[in-house]
């Protein structure tokens, strides 16, 4: 069992990347409802910009240009920490 469940966005467009922490909570259910609504948001920019979805899962979202994928692609996803 985790202690702590972390939001993720790993992203990369163009010349530029990065990772950001959208949010640290106690419960997996606050994590989950975090996870939900930027999904909506990297779900609508990845449609937009045509990246190809390669995992639309409960807690996991990935999407990006295949062959592409280290400089176009944008990762969400739930980690469990101790």
């Amino acid at each position: 069992m985790y202690n702590h469940y972390v939001v993720v966005h790993d992203w990369a467009v163009e010349e530029d990347e990065g990772v950001t922490i959208l949010g640290v909570t106690h419960f997996y259910e606050d994590a989950k409802a975090i996870f939900d609504k930027h999904r909506l948001d990297e779900l609508h920019f990845a449609e937009e910009n045509g990246y190809d979805i390669d995992t639309d899962e409960n807690d996991r979202f990935d999407a990006g240009v295949m062959g592409y994928w280290r400089t176009e692609h944008t990762t969400l996803y739930i980690q469990g920490v101790i």
